[in-house]
C-alpha cells in the first residue's frame, strides 16, 4: 500500500559534527593519495628523462670515439696519449685509445665546448685491447680489436654504461 503524501516525513535532518569530521578525514585521505600518486609519477618522469639524457650522452661520446683511427696515425702502438696529444683537450685525440681514462664534467661537444644545462653530468671512458674470440676479455697484446666503455653519471650516480667494439682499420 502506498503511503499517503501527508504521511511522509518531510523533516530535514541536519548534518552532525561527527559526520563532517568523517567526511573531512575521507577527503583528506583521498587528496593525500592523489598527491602521492602525482609525486610518484613526477619522480618516474625525472628518472626516465635522466636515463634518456644519459643514453644520448653515452652514444654521442661513443660515436665521437669510433670516428677516430684504430691506432695512432704515426704508427705508435702504445695505449693512451701520444706525443702532441693534450690530456685535457680531447680535440687533440686522433685515435681510439687516446680516450682511455678520459673524464669530462660537464660533458663537452666534439669541438670542446660545454654542453648547456649539463653541470650535474659527467662522462668517463675506458679502452681495452679485447680478445677476438671473447671480446669481454682483455688481451695483453694487440689483437686487432678494442673494447670501449663509456660511463655517464648524474650527480655521481651511474645512469648509463655503453660498451662498443672497434676493429682495426682494413
Amino acid at each position: 500500500m502506498n503511503p499517503h503524501p501527508a504521511n511522509i516525513n518531510t523533516e530535514r535532518r541536519g548534518v552532525t559534527l561527527i559526520e563532517c569530521a568523517g567526511a573531512s578525514i575521507i577527503l583528506g585521505l583521498m587528496i593525500t593519495a592523489g598527491l602521492r600518486a602525482a609525486a610518484g609519477a613526477g619522480a618516474a618522469q625525472a628518472i626516465s628523462a635522466r636515463s634518456l639524457n644519459g643514453s644520448l650522452l653515452a652514444e654521442g661520446l661513443t660515436n665521437e670515439i669510433l670516428s677516430r683511427a684504430y691506432v695512432e696515425p704515426g704508427g705508435a702502438t702504445t695505449m693512451g696519449l701520444d706525443a702532441g696529444e693534450i690530456a685535457s683537450n680531447k680535440t687533440t685525440f686522433d685515435d681510439v685509445d687516446d680516450f682511455d681514462n678520459w673524464t669530462e664534467s660537464p660533458p663537452k661537444s666534439s669541438d670542446g665546448s660545454a654542453i648547456a644545462n649539463m653541470t650535474m653530468w659527467s662522462r668517463s671512458v675506458r679502452v681495452y685491447r679485447a680478445q677476438i674470440a671473447s671480446p669481454d676479455s682483455n688481451s695483453v697484446v694487440e689483437s686487432g680489436l678494442k673494447r670501449i666503455e663509456v660511463t655517464v653519471s648524474y650527480a655521481g650516480k651511474v645512469v648509463c654504461k655503453l660498451t662498443s667494439l672497434r676493429a682495426a682499420d682494413p
